[in-house]
């Protein structure tokens, strides 16, 4: 008797593993490093690794095309947090002096 390879049978020859990143995703902020205004245009031009010149461009085009890009990038001057800053903290304040 002839027994059926992995071929014929259609299995595939090593079982199959999903692969799970342990890292989490990546979150978009604004940029440091490559700013002209807030840093918007340069950190979502790094979240998706394309040219800052681009984005830039594009968000001027909106902006002329009836002021259609001012509300999104001064609404996304307002909710990125700045890159490397700790998301949903709360720079600690001073605290008055008992004595």
């Amino acid at each position: 008797m002839h027994s059926p390879t992995d071929d014929e049978t259609g299995a595939a020859a090593t079982p199959r593993t999903e692969h799970h990143d342990e890292t989490p995703p990546r979150q978009i902020g604004r940029s440091r490093d490559d700013r002209m205004l807030a840093g918007v245009c340069g950190g979502i031009a790094k979240h998706f690794g394309i040219d800052p010149v681009i984005v830039r461009v594009t968000t001027i085009a909106l902006v002329f095309a009836a002021g259609i890009g001012v509300a999104p990038y001064i609404a996304a001057w307002i909710l990125m947090p700045i890159d490397g800053d700790p998301v949903g903290t709360i720079a600690p304040t001073a605290q008055p002096a008992h004595s």
